[in-house]
C-alpha cells in the first residue's frame, strides 16, 4: 500500500511539473479566466447600481434650462454624454450607445405666470422601449422634486424608496462565482481532452501500461495535478476580485474551498471520460464541445438561470455544472452552510458516481 501511494504521489508531481511547463495550459487555466474577470469587473464592478446613458438637446436659452441641464450631469443614474448634433445622437441611440435623448424645447424654463414652465421630451429607440420608459420615469421624478422646490407646495400623495442594504451585493459579486465555475470547467474538461489524446499519440500512455502502474493510480495522479492548478487559479481570481473589484464574501472561505474542490473532482470526471476514451484530438474535440457547451450556456456562468424560461430552469438545474455554481453562489453571496446545500450536493454526488463509472470503463491506454 505504501508503495502504491508513493508511486501515485511521484506521478502527481510529474504531471504537475508538466502542466506548469505548458504555456497553453497556463493560459487557459489561469490567464484566460483572469481576462474574463477583468472584463466582467470592468462592466459590473465599476458601478453599484443601474445607470442610463443619455444626452441633452437643450433648445432653450433660459437660465433655468441651463441650470437644469447642469443638475442632470450631476446625477448618478443618468450618465449625460456631450451632444454633437441631434442626428448624430439618434445614430448613436440606434446602435445602443445611448439609451435616450432628453430634449428641452425652446420655451422650456421660461416664466409662465409666477413660475418657469415647459415640457421636457424623452426620445428613445423602438428597440430600447424599457430604457426609454425608465429614463422618462427618472426625469419625471426629478421634475416633480423641482416643482416642489419652486412652488413650495408638496403633493399630498408621494412615494419614497429606501435600500435595505441587507446583502450589500453588486452584480459583480453575483457573476464572480460563475467565473470560478468557468475556470473549473476549463481545467477539468479542456485539460484532459487535449492532454490524454496527445499522450496516446506519442505512445507515452502505452509505455506506462507496460509498467506496474494501475489505471486508478494514473487517474488519481492526473486529477490531483489538475486540482492543484485549479486551486492556484481560484486563489488568483479571489485575490484580484478582492483587491481590484471589492468582492463581498458573505460565506465561509473553508466551506467554499471544499465545495469548489468537490465540484472540481466532479467536472474532472467528464474530461477524463472523454479524453480517456478518445484516440486522438479529432475524436476528443467535438465530443468535449458537446459535453461542455450546455454547461457553459445553461449553468449560469455568464447570466443568471432565473432569466431562463421556467421549463428550461428545471432542466438546466440537473446539468452538472449548475449545482456547482449554485452552491458556490449560495455560499459566497448568501452565507449558506453545508446543511443548506443538500439538493446541490445530491445532484453533484450522483453525477460524480455516474461519470467516474463511465470514465473507468471507457479508459484506453492507446
Amino acid at each position: 500500500m505504501k508503495r502504491y501511494l508513493f508511486t501515485t504521489w511521484q506521478l502527481t508531481i510529474l504531471f504537475t511539473r508538466r502542466y506548469f511547463r505548458s504555456k497553453t495550459a497556463l493560459f487557459f487555466s489561469i490567464l484566460f479566466p483572469l481576462i474574463l474577470l477583468f472584463i466582467f469587473g470592468g462592466i459590473f464592478g465599476s458601478s453599484s447600481g443601474i445607470s442610463f446613458k443619455v444626452t441633452v438637446d437643450n433648445q432653450s436659452q433660459s437660465e433655468f434650462s441651463k441650470t437644469f441641464t447642469k443638475s442632470l450631469g450631476e446625477s448618478k443614474i443618468l450618465k449625460v454624454q456631450p451632444l454633437t448634433n441631434l442626428a448624430d445622437a439618434k445614430t448613436k441611440m440606434s446602435r445602443g450607445e445611448l439609451d435616450a435623448i432628453i430634449q428641452l424645447p425652446k420655451d422650456f424654463g421660461e416664466a409662465k405666470g409666477a413660475y418657469p414652465g415647459g415640457q421636457a421630451k424623452v426620445l428613445y429607440d423602438e428597440g430600447s422601449v424599457q430604457a426609454g420608459q425608465a429614463v422618462s420615469s427618472i426625469l419625471s421624478s426629478i421634475l416633480s422634486a423641482t416643482n416642489v422646490q419652486i412652488t413650495g407646495i408638496k403633493p399630498p400623495l408621494t412615494v419614497s424608496s429606501e435600500s435595505t442594504k441587507a446583502a450589500g451585493l453588486t452584480t459583480f459579486d453575483y457573476s464572480f462565482t460563475g467565473l470560478i465555475g468557468f475556470s473549473l470547467l476549463g481545467i477539468g474538461i479542456f485539460g484532459p481532452i487535449n492532454t490524454l489524446p496527445a499522450l496516446k499519440k506519442t505512445g507515452a500512455l502505452a509505455r506506462m501500461r507496460t509498467t506496474p502502474l494501475k489505471s486508478l493510480q494514473f487517474i488519481i495522479a492526473y486529477m490531483a495535478s489538475s486540482l492543484a492548478a485549479g486551486f492556484i487559479s481560484i486563489v488568483t481570481l479571489f485575490i484580484v476580485a478582492l483587491t481590484f473589484f471589492h468582492f463581498h464574501m458573505h460565506g465561509n472561505y473553508v466551506l467554499f474551498a471544499l465545495y469548489a474542490l468537490f465540484a472540481g473532482v466532479m467536472i474532472f470526471g467528464f474530461g477524463m471520460a472523454v479524453g480517456g476514451w478518445a484516440n486522438d484530438e479529432k475524436q476528443s474535440a467535438p465530443l468535449g464541445n458537446l459535453v461542455s457547451f450546455p454547461m457553459i450556456f445553461l449553468s449560469g456562468i455568464f447570466f443568471p438561470r432565473f432569466l431562463m424560461p421556467t421549463w428550461l430552469q428545471h432542466i438546466s438545474s440537473f446539468i452538472p455544472l449548475s449545482p456547482a455554481i449554485d452552491g458556490m453562489r449560495m455560499i459566497a453571496t448568501e452565507g449558506k452552510g453545508i446543511l443548506d446545500l443538500g439538493p446541490q450536493l445530491g445532484i453533484m454526488a450522483a453525477w460524480t458516481v455516474i461519470i467516474y463509472f463511465i470514465a473507468f470503463r471507457v479508459f484506453r491506454w492507446e
